[in-house]
């Protein structure tokens, strides 16, 4: 980009190149022609900045828009306002609401799971929070959001919208400690641990078991050793199975099972 001085300069070799401009050679600082040298420069300048302001902030746009993408989808889910009816904006051309109205947003989780190989379908999970957790939609909540998700994605795209109650989790941990150090103390110490884990998981992340452990390690002291014994989880309406290294939910969250809650045995040796 030019400086002003560099367009200035420029015009003043282009004026003193052109013989028919010879008779302008007054030295004066404040010559008429060089004032309008200047302002002319100045005007050449100011153009330039504009163009260069405008080119990055269509650049800024065109970085923004993720459309289609599966960003986009968990973008557009969350603003969807049940009770709503969709309406087109004739100067974009888009769908959106004719108001705004966050307190009809209920969708507060959401997370896409990507088409790949022989599954042509990409799955949006959503959830609500009641009681500061996860839940699912209502099958008249969910309705609404698909019929949303339908009239937003792309012709050919397929996204299957899904809102199931929480993934089971069992978990029982073989803690190896200091015998120097108070045993209920302990337990607590360990309960809140696992708790806090599983509290900083994003909506729809893998659970792993190294995680489990090396988050125990780092924030109790006393303890020396974790082994997780167990850890089985299932999606709702499936069978528990045991986890090797890593579970995503199939509903995107996770609960402990309320008929056989986190159980800890705490080891000397």
């Amino acid at each position: 980009m030019r400086s002003l001085t560099n367009i200035h300069n420029e015009l003043l070799a282009a004026k003193e190149a052109e013989p028919r401009l010879a008779a302008l050679n007054s030295p004066s600082r404040f010559a008429i022609w060089r004032l309008w040298l200047y302002v002319v420069a100045t005007a050449i300048w100011t153009l330039e900045q504009l163009f260069v302001r405008h080119q990055n902030e269509v650049q800024v746009l065109i970085d923004q828009n993720i459309f289609g993408s599966a960003e986009w989808f968990v973008q557009k889910v969350k603003a969807f306002q049940y009770g709503d009816d969709l309406v087109r904006n004739l100067e974009t051309g888009g769908l959106t609401y004719e108001t705004l109205d966050p307190t009809k947003q209920i969708i507060t989780h959401a997370a896409i799971t990507v088409a790949r190989g022989a599954i042509q379908a990409a799955t949006l999970k959503v959830a609500k929070t009641l009681n500061g957790e996860p839940n699912p939609l209502s099958p008249n909540e969910l309705t609404a959001v698909r019929g949303y998700i339908d009239r937003l994605q792309p012709p050919g795209a397929t996204i299957v919208v899904n809102s199931l109650p929480a993934d089971i989790v069992r978990l029982r941990l073989d803690i190896y400690y200091n015998p120097l150090f108070e045993v209920s103390k302990l337990q607590i110490e360990v309960e809140n641990a696992v708790q806090s884990y599983f509290d900083a998981l994003p909506f729809d992340a893998q659970i792993l078991k190294s995680k489990i452990a090396d988050t125990i390690l780092a924030g109790v002291s006393g303890v020396n050793d974790v082994v997780i014994a167990r850890f089985e989880a299932r999606a709702v309406g499936g069978a528990f199975a045991a986890v090797e290294r890593v579970y995503i939910p199939e509903s995107g969250y996770i609960k402990f099972d309320p008929d056989q809650p986190l159980e800890i045995n705490l080891k000397t040796a």
